[in-house]
């Protein structure tokens, strides 16, 4: 059985359904049928937005989907290099956006997300945030973090306390 294309939300361009990213737009391929009602474009640009995890190709385009499915309009776009530096240069090359209404309904989507990919954390862990941990490693993926990262720049754990 063949896996359907996966395509561009932005310009449209069909891609295999293994591709992540469009190679024009350097956002995150969907599905043809979770385009979803509201378009990219209709949201407005990410410095309007608040970011709601920066991570890697494969963490954005499943937590994508997941948003896509509770029908939360997002963007997903390339991290700016001020952006990456401040991530630790390990956080990925993407960030997920939403509006700051829709931010507490992706932040339940995305804390859901984070459990069932990491399920060894406690939920003290992911309600507290790790800002402070003693040893400076990550408490999922053991990759050092940053000083005052809100979040590790190997796996998008969110390192500060949840607002």
């Amino acid at each position: 059985m063949a896996l359907p294309p996966k395509v561009c939300p932005r310009c449209g361009e069909e891609y295999l359904h293994t591709a992540v990213e469009c190679v024009h737009c350097e956002v995150a391929l969907v599905l043809p049928d979770q385009l979803g009602e509201v378009p990219v474009d209709s949201l407005p640009p990410p410095s309007e937005l608040r970011r709601l995890r920066a991570a890697g190709a494969a963490w954005v385009v499943a937590l994508s989907e997941q948003l896509t499915e509770r029908e939360i309009p997002h963007r997903v776009e390339p991290l700016n290099e001020a952006e990456s530096d401040a991530q630790g240069g390990g956080a990925g090359p993407y960030g997920v956006y939403v509006r700051e209404d829709d931010f507490e309904a992706a932040r339940v989507v995305d804390l859901a997300y984070l459990k069932r990919e990491m399920p060894d954390l406690d939920e003290s862990q992911l309600e507290e945030g790790f800002a402070g941990a003693d040893d400076g490693a990550c408490p999922a993926c053991g990759d050092p973090i940053v000083p005052d990262a809100d979040e590790c720049g190997g796996c998008g754990l969110a390192l500060g306390p949840i607002e």
